[in-house]
């Protein structure tokens, strides 16, 4: 179970500073371009992630609480730890250029095409918004299947003392799990029947 902000005003139900709202979704569009332009093929390592320009949206303090199964992260190291490293590493995505990495997205439907600034929150997602070939190994404890994975992904933000401070972040692994030929739903069932 995620908390809700930490600033405890989440329930947004007057109208926000256009000004505050818009700083806000640029600023998570400013490290979303730092994530895509990140070389994974040829710069792929805990550090590089750590040192990469996203570190400069991030607060010190910043949680990132991902679904089940991937869990919550504190602060940047634990969220290239917990997270971000792990992912890269599984999943083999478009590369080059922000413009030639949203133009590869694109072409197969995907992308965070869902862009709001509400104040101090932000959000982003689609449905998919994450296309990679599952490539690598240690997913979830997965190895790699060598399928193209698109995710149901949304991001939704917390700007705080000028950063992004908490990142609430529901994939739907039920369906990224049944493109890798996993089907959970139906393992539960064959758990909760006995059968092997």
């Amino acid at each position: 179970m995620w908390p809700g902000p930490l600033t405890a005003d989440g329930l947004r139900l007057d109208p926000s500073d256009p000004a505050t709202s818009r700083d806000s979704i640029e600023q998570t569009l400013r490290m979303h371009k730092t994530l895509a332009e990140f070389d994974d093929r040829s710069a792929l390592s805990r550090q590089a992630l750590i040192d990469m320009p996203q570190r400069d949206h991030w607060h010190p303090k910043m949680m990132w609480y991902g679904p089940a199964g991937i869990g919550t992260t504190r602060g940047l190291d634990g969220f290239v730890d917990g997270h971000q490293l792990p992912f890269r590493i599984a999943f083999h995505r478009p590369q080059g250029s922000f413009e030639e990495v949203m133009a590869e997205r694109a072409r197969h439907g995907a992308g965070h095409y869902i862009r709001i600034g509400d104040g101090p929150y932000s959000v982003t997602g689609g449905w998919p918004s994450v296309y990679g070939i599952h490539a690598g190994d240690g997913f979830c404890g997965m190895p790699a299947t060598g399928k193209p994975v698109f995710m149901r992904v949304m991001d939704f933000y917390l700007h705080h003392e000028g950063l992004i401070r908490e990142n609430w972040v529901p994939i739907d692994l039920l369906h990224v799990f049944r493109q890798m030929g996993v089907d959970l739903l139906e393992r539960m069932r064959q758990q909760l029947r006995g059968s092997p």
